[in-house]
């Protein structure tokens, strides 16, 4: 074998490796979980409170993520939502109430930076608040009673998701998480009354859906 012949075999090798890893960089790069990301969510909840609303109410809303992926596996993130629920009791001063949520998420991605679909698990728990008016024909006196009431809740949510990339920068996510607590209740305005604090606990349980996009810095 001549000198021009094992040059040639070696540029040829040469090639070889440079496509290999070319190709193995491209591949990588197909999903990236590790890092900042941050995202938008439309979202759906279904609402219990066992002692207020013992019958779900659903309700619409919108909500943003931050995300901070410790490796490719393991993330931390805050995720914020902010619903109108419509309401089904019958001495509410206002068809829809607001409800709004604060979730500290840890997640578990499966799949790896090769993949463009990551599924993934998540636990947590969450801060929870909402203000409803109600109105009392008559309440043990001759005046109609109006209260502004306020709720406070913690619990602990758990749930799955799907995250599938378009780039390895940019994700749809489809997301389910389920909040189980305990509520609060708190007057704290009234036409009738001093403004007074009452604190009843209350069961809470929440089924939220969610889907939207991140961007993966």
């Amino acid at each position: 074998m001549n000198m021009k012949n094992l040059q040639s075999i070696f540029l040829f090798i040469f090639f070889l490796i440079s496509y290999s890893l070319t190709g193995q960089e491209q591949i990588t790069m197909a999903s990236i979980s590790k890092g900042i990301s941050a995202g938008v969510h439309l979202a759906y909840i279904s609402h219990e409170n066992d002692s207020y609303h013992p019958e779900a109410e659903t309700g619409l809303g919108y909500g943003i993520i931050a995300q901070y992926g410790i490796n490719h596996s393991i993330a931390v993130a805050f995720s914020y939502q902010h619903y109108s629920i419509e309401s089904k009791s019958g001495n509410t001063l206002v068809k829809r109430y607001p409800l709004f949520e604060y979730d500290f998420i840890g997640k578990y991605i499966f799949g790896s930076s090769t993949s463009q679909l990551r599924p993934y698990l998540q636990a947590g728990f969450n801060f929870t608040n909402t203000e409803e008016g109600y109105y009392y024909p008559e309440l043990g006196t001759f005046l109609d009673v109006y209260t502004t009431e306020e709720y406070y809740a913690k619990s602990f949510l758990a749930g799955a998701g799907l995250s599938y990339y378009f780039t390895p920068h940019i994700s749809a996510d489809l997301n389910l998480i389920v909040h189980a607590g305990q509520f609060t209740k708190t007057y704290v305005t009234s036409n009738y009354t001093p403004t007074e604090t009452i604190r009843i606990k209350s069961d809470l349980f929440n089924v939220n859906g969610q889907v939207g996009v991140q961007y993966h810095f």
